[in-house]
């Protein structure tokens, strides 16, 4: 993987473990890959908090106008 990567990760996802997650952002920075991860404490896998759904979407914002400008 070369691009930047950005993750949203509920903390209570019952899917895909925080654990998990957590070793796939370890494993690319120690190779040196960009990545920008967000934990929302009170979430499950779905964003249906809309308070966290309106944060990731305005942290995707700012990822891509970062990494592909406007």
């Amino acid at each position: 993987m070369k691009a930047p990567l950005l993750i949203g990760q509920g903390e209570n996802d019952v899917r895909v473990k925080k654990m998990e997650s957590d070793q796939i952002v370890e494993a690319l920075r120690k190779k040196g890959q960009t990545v920008e991860y967000l934990i929302f404490q009170d979430q499950g896998h779905d964003f249906l908090n809309p308070a966290n759904r309106l944060q990731f979407f305005e942290a995707v914002e700012v990822f891509l106008n970062k990494y592909l400008g406007k």
